[in-house]
């Protein structure tokens, strides 16, 4: 006789979904390297359907941008803190440590950098489109006037 168990499916807030995506994939990219990690092997981290993933991100570039706009996201925050009324050189050291103090955040995989699994010349594509995203971003952090 074969015993078959049914798995109850878990529904969970859209957000929190998006961010256990994000969360594995991240810790997949700097363990396996971003082109050794499959979306499969995102979904098996967390165990859901690969129809899961494709329903949040159209493709694997797509959550490595989500992971982008988290980072940019957080350095945002810090430099938001600054005092804009300090000197500008001030400002500029506060704003340089907020950058380094998030891009060196250990994250959930222990001490991790962020993006050094997109350091290979192959992925130049990738990193140009995160520059731009941080351009787009923080552009306004470091550029404009406040």
């Amino acid at each position: 006789m074969v015993e078959v168990v049914f798995m109850a499916r878990v529904t969970k807030d859209p957000q929190e979904r998006t961010n256990e995506l994000i969360d594995a994939a991240e810790e997949l990219f700097l363990t396996n390297g971003y082109d050794k990690t499959s979306v499969s092997d995102i979904v098996k981290k967390i165990g859901v359907a690969q129809g899961t993933f494709y329903y949040y991100f159209q493709t694997k570039e797509e959550i490595l941008d989500a992971i982008a706009v988290r980072y940019f996201t957080m350095i945002m925050r810090e430099c938001d803190k600054i005092d804009r009324c300090q000197p500008a050189p001030q400002q500029l050291r506060l704003m340089f440590q907020a950058l380094f103090r998030v891009s060196m955040h250990p994250g959930k995989q222990g001490n991790s950098r962020v993006f050094r699994y997109l350091f290979p010349e192959k992925h130049f594509h990738l990193l140009e489109r995160i520059e731009q995203r941080g351009y787009e971003m923080l552009g306004s952090v470091f550029f404009e006037d406040h």
